[in-house]
């Protein structure tokens, strides 16, 4: 089964947020460049509302998109496409004319600033993660956890530097209270509940063997039967004193009953 209502889910949301950026009418006449500028900016915002909305694991998600790790693949491919658009939404800030720019109130010079120091933090926090295989898990994902901090700058600046009045119940307003609270929403359900919400089975481990250097065979035994298909994967979470309890993932390479082997 292809992933089609995923990628049909992503291509509406960007379509939909390019288009109201676009056609929405500003608070005062703006250049060409400033438009353009807006509608990059709030595709790099409702990208990165994907990006953590995808990284939620939601079981609606993982059957749209045929599987979690296709699921993990537009991930990542959102986040690369999230930082192209902030860099180019900044470099297009920097050619619109300074008469527009000395128009300016304080906030919006906040705003602006704020949103200069997000675009540093994401550059540097999404090529860590692309970078991933040279640091420890528990580094990375510690790291990874701090995308929520040049979110909310970027959301912040967003509404108080943009040339559009946000606040109001307009169909531009609506659609980016919706995503950036969803996408907040999603950010903040990683970092606090999901380790107690999404982890239902529970068991031992019977034998722990290692194959080669790279491939770790555990048997678990479970408190109640675990249905998967081949090729999957799950999120194994080890209670033991001196284990991170960082949940890693594992193949499922078989099981009978209520006993699964992970590799």
């Amino acid at each position: 089964m292809r992933a089609y209502k995923g990628i049909l889910f992503i291509f509406s949301i960007l379509c939909g947020s390019a288009l109201l950026w676009y056609f929405s009418k500003p608070m005062a006449p703006i250049h060409p460049l400033n438009t353009l500028s807006h509608v990059i900016g709030g595709l790099a915002i409702t990208c990165l509302f994907l990006v953590f909305l995808l990284a939620t694991r939601i079981k609606m998600l993982e059957r749209w998109f045929s599987g979690l790790e296709h699921v993990y693949f537009y991930h990542k491919l959102l986040a690369i496409l999230s930082l192209v658009l902030i860099l180019i939404h900044g470099q297009l800030q920097k050619m619109i004319p300074d008469e527009e720019l000395t128009q300016q109130t304080p906030l919006n010079e906040f705003a602006k600033d704020l949103g200069e120091l997000a675009q540093y933090g994401f550059i540097f926090l999404i090529i860590l993660a692309f970078i991933a295989k040279f640091l420890k898990y528990e580094h990375w994902r510690w790291l990874h956890r701090l995308l929520l901090v040049p979110y909310t700058l970027g959301i912040y600046h967003a509404y108080f530097s943009s040339h559009y009045d946000l606040l109001q119940p307009s169909a531009l307003g609506v659609f980016t209270a919706l995503t950036t609270t969803i996408g907040f929403m999603s950010a903040l359900y990683m970092l606090t509940m999901y380790q107690d919400m999404f982890f239902p089975y529970k068991g031992q481990i019977s034998s722990i063997q290692r194959l080669t250097p790279e491939i770790l065979e555990i048997k678990l035994k479970l408190t109640k039967q675990l249905d998967y298909r081949p090729g999957q994967f799950l999120f194994l979470k080890v209670f033991q004193e001196g284990i991170e309890k960082a949940p890693h993932p594992f193949s499922i390479s078989g099981g009978v009953d209520n006993k699964s082997i992970l590799r």
